[in-house]
């Protein structure tokens, strides 16, 4: 989750030259991160705010896909939160637990991405259909496995990690979601190494939908 100020986006892109950065395209630094990040060589997502449960006492920020928008309006919301992440190759939802589970919601928010661009569901409820609704719409696409950093601390993420590990040694290829907390960078910074030379691979998230 990229595009705010005294993040530890330097530190993040060390850690591995195909970690993938989702972009919030409403922070104060979105498209200057974009640009890095993109200069550097990183798959950038743009990280599309969402209606989440709970709305509007809990709110997934400026611009948000809500289920209560029509058919139109979600459609021009989503081409706009894309267009505000500079070099996106594809999208996944920030929040989101209600809307993804919106059938007309998600056909109107994938309708609308840019041809060839991927989606990748957050998972952040268990009624979404993004996915599914995504392959029956031939739009490349996954579901998040594991959240590395729900709970924020060294042994906490350790073991989220070890539990990505054994879902990527089970299927062949997991999907984690963190954030560039300065923890999770420290975990991982420590962590990749070690999982490199036993024989694990980051991919573009490009490489790894389907």
């Amino acid at each position: 989750l990229v595009g705010f100020d005294h993040q530890l986006l330097s530190e993040a892109m060390a850690i591995d030259p195909n970690l993938n950065f989702a972009v919030l395209p409403n922070g104060i630094r979105s498209a200057e991160s974009a640009a890095a990040l993109n200069s550097r060589g990183f798959e950038i997502l743009c990280h599309l705010p969402m209606e989440p449960e709970g709305f509007p006492r809990v709110s997934p920020g400026e611009g948000a896909i809500l289920t209560s928008m029509s058919d139109g309006d979600i459609k021009e919301a989503t081409r706009r939160n894309i267009g505000g992440v500079p070099h996106a190759r594809g999208v996944n939802n920030h929040m989101g637990s209600r809307a993804t589970a919106d059938r007309r919601v998600m056909r109107d928010v994938l309708e609308a991405l840019p041809r060839g661009d991927y989606f990748i569901d957050s998972k952040t409820g268990s009624g979404s259909v993004a996915e599914s609704m995504a392959r029956a719409m031939n739009i490349p696409t996954a579901s998040r496995d594991i959240f590395l950093d729900d709970v924020q601390t060294e042994p906490a993420i350790r073991r989220q990690l070890a539990e990505l590990v054994a879902h990527a040694s089970a299927a062949g290829v997991a999907f984690g979601i963190g954030h560039i907390y300065p923890v999770t960078v420290r975990v991982l910074t420590a962590e990749i190494p070690a999982l490199r030379a036993r024989g694990y691979r980051f991919l573009r998230a490009s490489q790894a939908v389907r």
